[in-house]
């Protein structure tokens, strides 16, 4: 079952697992997701001290200390991709309130929806953080064009979505025969497919821990 796990965080482990650290640098990804988290935590830090801060800077600062504690008291050392996609998360919700104040283009909008759907494609619990970052694109200002204004804001966010998700969602058939493993949602009829019986309890399992 477990063979069956696709994510796109896995390719950043693969891109150093080569040379004298060959095999061993399935933790390489974590540690670089905490230098990542201390450095947002340093910059905004500086910019409370500096009593420069905006209510994004406050949320960037605890996010990111709360992702470090998580990490060093909690021992997570892992090549699960958990960690990343929650950080992805609250990158995506810190995005909305750096690009909120003030009326802004659609395109800026669709940054924290980019970044969500980063997250989607590292593991499909960010979901959730995927439908309220593109509601926030296609609804946060209404513009002149009416219905047809809406329709194809939803259009280039359905793009979006395929083009970065939908390699995932491909991989995840080749190697499980499930779009969404562990999920048993259309599961395919095949015979390298994990079926939904498995993927089911599989997926029980993951809940229960």
């Amino acid at each position: 079952n477990r063979l069956g796990h696709v994510s796109a965080w896995f390719t950043v482990a693969a891109a150093f697992d080569a040379g004298p650290i060959a095999n061993r640098a399935g933790n390489v990804p974590l540690g670089f997701a905490l230098v990542l988290a201390g450095v947002q935590a340093a910059l905004a830090a500086a910019r409370i001290s500096a009593r420069r801060a905006s209510i994004a800077d406050w949320f960037l600062a605890f996010g990111s200390a709360a992702l470090i504690w998580a990490i060093v008291v909690g021992g997570a050392v892992s090549p699960s991709p958990d960690i990343a996609t929650n950080a992805m998360i609250y990158v995506a919700a810190w995005a909305v309130l750096v690009v909120s104040p003030a009326p802004t283009s659609f395109t800026r909008r669709l940054i924290p929806f980019v970044i969500a759907l980063g997250a989607c494609s590292m593991k499909l619990f960010a979901a959730p953080a995927v439908i309220a970052t593109g509601a926030y694109a296609v609804l946060a200002s209404p513009g002149d064009g009416g219905v047809r204004r809406y329709l194809r804001r939803v259009l280039i966010c359905a793009g979006l979505a395929v083009s970065i998700v939908g390699p995932f969602i491909a991989a995840n058939l080749v190697a499980s025969g499930c779009p969404a493993f562990p999920s048993p949602i259309a599961c395919l009829d095949a015979p390298w497919s994990i079926g939904v019986s498995r993927a089911a309890d599989y997926a029980t399992y993951v809940r229960d821990v």
